[in-house]
């Protein structure tokens, strides 16, 4: 089927596939994984490819002969990043091929330019704050490219996120917020969603209701995300890396205990994953998605405010009520309403 473009190997069992990928799988492009393979199937396959940290450098796609949504979610649970079942159309499967392989290539370039920007910045004492913030665009820019948005959702949250903070620090001395938390809570805002990058565009993107199977995936980009942002501590600031994570792992708890991942209730959630949820809300609501049209600004403000978005302090709809008109300035000024 791709000849013409890659070179191929061909493995008849699970067993060896392994003993290849053991040797070769740095120089692997991609994978095409069959779900039912003899003596060791692909979900024992993958389960030992991912133990062996193959899955952090190659794709692998599923290729299955039934079409059952339980082995689809498994899989992507296991690490593949794709699940195709029959019938195999030539043109689908060669595009999604190669939409993977440069998607992972472009991954495998920005993180070599990540690596050389340490090694600069550290070789040149150049203050960390700086590297902080580039870091965070294009990470930020990242999760927008898949998830189909533009730049100014991250935009957004950052302004609101803003807004709202300097409107505590303002009107509730009791939090003492200082102007440095304040740019911190901000910067780290941007990614709130990094996780999103683990999320399978099947589901990530998926226009209708999702079951219930999905939604757990979805939720998981939060736990996920503090993962990711855990394996970059030792290139971040100390103080924006745990505001990066408070705020990735916590930005969908409600005040009643009824969000998630961890059910916090009230002040146990951190203050800045409270600004950076009400941003996240509100933004969600006056911005169009692939799931949703948009709301004016009335109709969003109404519907956080009577409790239809899920539970916030009293704090935060106070504050909200107090930037409102700046909020809707923000968004008449960007053209968005």
């Amino acid at each position: 089927m791709f000849m013409g473009k890659y070179k191929v190997a061909a493995l008849a069992t699970g067993k060896e596939a392994l003993q290849y990928l053991i040797v070769n799988y740095k120089t692997i492009a991609i994978m095409l994984l069959k779900l039912e393979l003899p003596i060791v199937d692909g979900k024992t396959l993958l389960k030992a490819m991912s133990s062996k940290g193959m899955l952090d450098k190659m794709p692998v796609i599923v290729l299955s002969d039934t079409n059952k949504t339980e082995d689809a979610i498994e899989c992507y649970q296991l690490g593949a990043v794709d699940f195709i079942s029959k019938p195999f159309v030539e043109e689908i499967v060669r595009r999604r091929v190669e939409n993977i392989v440069e998607l992972y290539m472009s991954k495998k370039v920005l993180e070599q330019k990540i690596d050389v920007q340490t090694e600069q910045i550290r070789d040149q004492n150049v203050k960390l704050e700086y590297f902080n913030e580039k870091l965070v665009e294009t990470l930020s820019n990242i999760v927008e490219f898949r998830n189909l948005e533009s730049t100014a959702h991250v935009r957004n949250i950052k302004n609101i996120t803003r807004i709202i903070a300097e409107c505590i620090k303002e009107n509730y001395p009791i939090y003492n917020l200082t102007d440095e938390e304040i740019d911190i809570i901000v910067q780290a805002s941007a990614l709130h969603d990094i996780g999103k990058i683990c999320i399978p565009d099947n589901i990530l993107l998926k226009a209708g209701r999702l079951s219930e199977k999905e939604f757990e995936l979805i939720k998981s980009h939060t736990t996920k995300g503090c993962e990711i942002l855990a394996q970059m501590q030792d290139i971040q600031d100390e103080k924006y890396s745990e505001a990066s994570r408070r705020i990735c792992r916590h930005h969908h708890e409600k005040y009643d205990g009824s969000g998630y991942p961890d059910g916090l209730k009230g002040d146990e959630i951190p203050l800045s994953a409270q600004i950076v949820s009400i941003a996240d809300v509100y933004d969600s609501l006056v911005s169009k998605r692939v799931y949703k049209n948009a709301y004016d600004v009335t109709k969003a403000y109404n519907m956080i405010m009577d409790g239809e978005c899920g539970a916030f302090s009293s704090v935060i709809l106070d504050c909200l009520s107090k930037s409102r008109e700046k909020l809707e300035a923000l968004y008449a000024l960007s053209g968005q309403q």
